[in-house]
C-alpha cells in the first residue's frame, strides 16, 4: 500500500506539472504570432489574430490555431530573443493538441490532449521516462522506464476504479 501511494502521489505531482505547462503553453502562445513554416504552411487567416491591452499595460496577442487546407496539422514554434524554440505547439485537424518544451530546457516534456478527453504526459530525464496517461475509457496511469537497470514498472487505475501495478498499465 505504500508503493501506490508513493506512486500515485508521484503522478499527481506529475499532473500538476502538466497543467503547468499548458498554463504556461497558453501564455506563451498569447505573446508570439506564427511565422511561415519551411514546408509552405501558412499564417492563420488574419481575423484569428488579435491584439489585446490589457489593464497591466502588457500587450497580448491571441492566435487562432488554423491547419491549413490539405494538411493533417500545423505546428507553432515560440522563440526566445535569441532564436532558441522554447514550447512547439502542434495542432491536428481532429482537435489534438501536442505541447513539446524547446531546447532551452535540460529535460524533455511534451502533454498531449484530444477533444476526446485523452491527455498525456512525459519527461524525459537522463535515461528515464516517466509517462502520465488519463484515457476516459481505459486505464489511466503513470508508467517508469529506463534508468542503468531498464526498468520498467507503473500503476493504474481502471474504469470500473480498481488498482492496476505492472508494466503494462498503459499498454
Amino acid at each position: 500500500m505504500r508503493e501506490a501511494r508513493y506512486a500515485l502521489n508521484a503522478a499527481y505531482n506529475l499532473a500538476c506539472w502538466c497543467a503547468v505547462v499548458v498554463v504556461a503553453t497558453a501564455l506563451a502562445s498569447s505573446l508570439s504570432p506564427p511565422r511561415v513554416d519551411h514546408d509552405g504552411a501558412s499564417d492563420p487567416p488574419p481575423e484569428l489574430k488579435q491584439s489585446v491591452v490589457s489593464d497591466f499595460e502588457c500587450e497580448t496577442t491571441e492566435v487562432g490555431m488554423h491547419v491549413a487546407e490539405g494538411r493533417l496539422f500545423s505546428h507553432y514554434s515560440l522563440r526566445d530573443d535569441e532564436g532558441k524554440e522554447l514550447l512547439r505547439v502542434m495542432y491536428g485537424r481532429s482537435g489534438r493538441v501536442v505541447v513539446t518544451w524547446g531546447e532551452s530546457f535540460p529535460v524533455k516534456a511534451a502533454c498531449s490532449a484530444t477533444p476526446g478527453g485523452h491527455y498525456s504526459m512525459d519527461v524525459v530525464s537522463g535515461e528515464s521516462c516517466y509517462r502520465l496517461v488519463v484515457r476516459p475509457h481505459a486505464a489511466s496511469g503513470f508508467t517508469v522506464s529506463g534508468g542503468p537497470d531498464g526498468i520498467r514498472d507503473g500503476l493504474g487505475v481502471t474504469p470500473e476504479g480498481k488498482l492496476v501495478h505492472g508494466p503494462t498499465v498503459l499498454d
